[in-house]
């Protein structure tokens, strides 16, 4: 899976509700099943029909959800969004998804409304209380970009009377430039050939190692480049105001690259071969470590972690190509074990060794009833 689809999917499951088994609608459980295999179109036609033969139901809406959430589809979010609260308005989970709905597409006065509403409902939810500072940050830092054009509009009415030297002067050029005691330019302020702003450092052999500048997105970037003005490390937000460092090769393609999701605060590194396609990944989920290790197409076939059950323990994992689990091995309490599942996940076969030492093995049905076991 490709990663920057994969941090979405973990996001949008971190806040909407899960699968729910108890809700017996074949369009629906079809459509969960495409979601899961990343069908989307699929899944979305399949879902929009359940919620269509049940339009009271909130799980058909949430799967939708998940869909909009990972193809970026504000417009279907807000919609979702003002139709759950219309359907359960006084439901905790409701109001907390619709302020993250709301968030997520930049609707922060909004959000505000809705996570507040959640936090009277619930006053200990910790997920509201966090994206409630999210949406609050947010909007400070519009209030503050909003002042920033009356500071500078004061400026230049300060300027009227220019005789006097005690007013603020207010400079306009199209490009600034520092020299240095012997004339050798050191520092441009300017605008590239794109039309976006950039500040340049230059170093006494007239070459810029450090630019800061936007692209073409709009979002800062920070690059720092060889004595041959190849950029070789380049710093930037992605997604949503994810920070990411990423390492170029010769050719500035990105080979390696070291980010922060903006949601969760989970850290991750990822080597890219050089069609720019992920093919391990070393990340902190929940807190606990994870390597995957993934094929051309970018999708996770090996997968070695430390997971918690009851304590940690080690575990390796073998995918297939649609990224199903379909073997593990793990200690779970010091005791070896071996499974393999079938395509839905269920284990069909574990290898173990008991605490007697003794080795054990099972068989079991699709149900994961067991069938047959040895000793």
């Amino acid at each position: 899976m490709d990663f920057i689809l994969e941090m979405k999917k973990k996001n949008v499951e971190s806040v909407i509700p899960s699968y729910d088994e108890s809700f017996k609608d074949k369009s629906y459980q079809l459509g969960i099943q495409l979601l899961e295999e990343n069908e989307f179109e699929k899944a979305y036609e399949a879902l929009m029909e359940a919620h269509t033969r049940h339009p009271e139901k909130l799980q058909p809406l949430y799967a939708l959800a998940k869909i909009a959430g990972m193809t970026d589809d504000s417009e279907t979010i807000l919609q979702i969004a003002d139709r759950i609260i219309e359907i359960a308005p006084d439901d905790i989970q409701v109001n907390f998804c619709r302020g993250w709905f709301l968030q997520f597409v930049g609707k922060y006065e909004d959000a505000k409304i809705a996570l507040e509403r959640t936090l009277e409902l619930e006053p200990h939810h910790r997920k509201a209380k966090e994206f409630l500072d999210i949406v609050n940050d947010q909007l400070k830092t519009k209030s503050a970009d909003k002042a920033i054009p009356n500071q500078l509009g004061a400026s230049a009415k300060a300027n009227d009377n220019l005789d006097d030297p005690k007013e603020v002067k207010v400079i306009t050029a199209q490009e600034f430039r520092l020299i240095d005691e012997n004339g050798a330019l050191r520092a441009r302020l300017g605008i590239d050939k794109d039309g976006s702003p950039s500040l340049q450092f230059i170093n006494k052999k007239g070459k810029s190692p450090i630019t800061l500048g936007l692209l073409q997105d709009k979002s800062p970037c920070l690059w720092f480049y060889d004595e041959n003005d190849r950029p070789y490390v380049k710093l930037r937000l992605v997604n949503d105001n994810m920070p990411n460092l990423e390492f170029l090769d010769k050719n500035g393609y990105e080979r390696i690259a070291l980010s922060v999701d903006n949601i969760d605060g989970s850290p991750s590194l990822d080597f890219k071969d050089t069609n720019f396609r992920d093919r391990l990944r070393i990340r902190l989920y929940e807190g606990k470590p994870i390597v995957q290790l993934t094929d051309k197409n970018g999708k996770e076939l090996i997968e070695v972690g430390v997971y918690e059950d009851e304590g940690e323990y080690p575990t390796l994992g073998f995918r297939d190509k649609n990224g199903k689990l379909r073997a593990n091995i793990c200690l779970d309490d010091g005791k070896p074990i071996i499974d393999f599942r079938d395509r839905n996940g269920n284990g069909r076969l574990m290898i173990t060794l008991e605490d007697n030492e003794e080795s054990s093995i099972y068989l079991m049905d699709k149900d994961m009833n067991i069938i047959w076991s040895a000793p």
